[in-house]
């Protein structure tokens, strides 16, 4: 880390961190799931196949043959208190990757896609944020010389705030399985899409909640459907951790009002709190299921529909402190 004094009371320090590591437990992956074999270079799923052991219905595996790595420059700059002032901003810009985010079940996180059987697909971690920005700061609101009433009134007002901005985690879109008849596909995992020749596979649209991501990109699963039943499919090609979901942008504020009441061990606190002071909607992640089981479109794909965040929040309270 390199640290620089810039003013007599503001130090800014940049750094770099990096680590690696192997031999990390990655899971859930599934062992007995329907037969995959090779058909002209491609894997091809037999829905109307066995399970290689009849005798079980599902292995989840957990092996820890998993790596990962993780990058990053940081910024810091802190200005200590002094002159009714204080303030400490810092920056990430950093690169996540692994074999597998979660290894104890759909709990760790929803948007790891585990691999077909034992392979492995390094890519962005689920955890991944590639731009994260925080900034708080104290101010003591100057009164002047007043006296009196005034004094009590518009003395003693502090004010502060945390300012947020970061990037969207990655995540990955998908199809349903194709099935024929009462033939499911049992624990396949790894990509259920195809990605349209030359198109851009992370290609979204930022403002749009209602067509985050261009599903014109992807194509669904090709099967060997011959009119009236099918016994498999090819697997997809589509990446892992593809789509990079909205980001956060939040701003909270606090309002203070110290009022000595008896001397100075007996003062009366207001607080005003403003929660997402600007009413903004942080968006959650789309709808990620862009072909239904037979390849259609599947209705709400793209289409964001909630909030991570809750909507402005304003609070009051006094408290007496003594």
């Amino acid at each position: 880390d390199i640290q620089q004094q810039i003013a007599a009371d503001t130090m800014l320090e940049t750094g770099y961190s990096g680590t690696r590591a192997t031999h990390l437990m990655r899971g859930n992956l599934q062992l007995n799931h329907k037969p995959v074999v090779d058909r002209g270079g491609r894997l091809f799923v037999q829905i109307a196949g066995d399970q290689p052991n009849q005798n079980y219905n599902r292995f989840r595996w957990r092996i820890n043959d998993g790596e990962s790595s993780y990058h990053a420059f940081r910024m810091v700059l802190t200005k200590r208190f002094s002159r009714g002032f204080q303030l400490q901003s810092s920056y990430t810009f950093s690169k996540s990757t692994d074999d597998g985010s979660a290894f104890l079940g759909s709990g760790d996180f929803s948007a790891d896609r585990q691999p077909l059987g034992t392979g492995k697909e390094n890519a962005l971690a689920a955890f991944h944020v590639q731009n994260s920005f925080y900034t708080n700061f104290v101010v003591d609101i100057p009164s002047g010389d007043l006296t009196g009433a005034a004094s009590k009134i518009l003395g003693g007002w502090t004010l502060s705030s945390i300012l947020r901005f970061n990037s969207g985690y990655p995540f990955f879109l998908n199809q349903d399985f194709p099935r024929d008849g009462r033939n499911r596909t049992r624990y396949v995992s790894g990509p259920s899409l195809n990605l349209v020749s030359g198109a851009d596979q992370g290609e979204i649209f930022p403002q749009n909640p209602d067509r985050y991501y261009n599903s014109d990109n992807y194509l669904p699963l090709v099967t060997d459907f011959n009119g009236t039943s099918s016994s498999g499919f090819f697997v997809g090609n589509i990446g892992k951790a593809h789509i990079i979901s909205p980001g956060i942008a939040n701003m909270d504020i606090t309002l203070i009002k110290e009022t000595p009441l008896w001397g100075e061990d007996v003062n009366l606190q207001f607080r005003a709190e403003f929660f997402n002071l600007f009413n903004r909607p942080n968006f959650d992640t789309p709808g990620s299921r862009v072909f239904n089981r037979r390849g259609s479109p599947q209705s709400g794909r793209g289409e964001i529909t909630s909030t991570i965040t809750s909507a402005r929040e304003i609070q009051f309270a006094l408290k007496l402190v003594f």
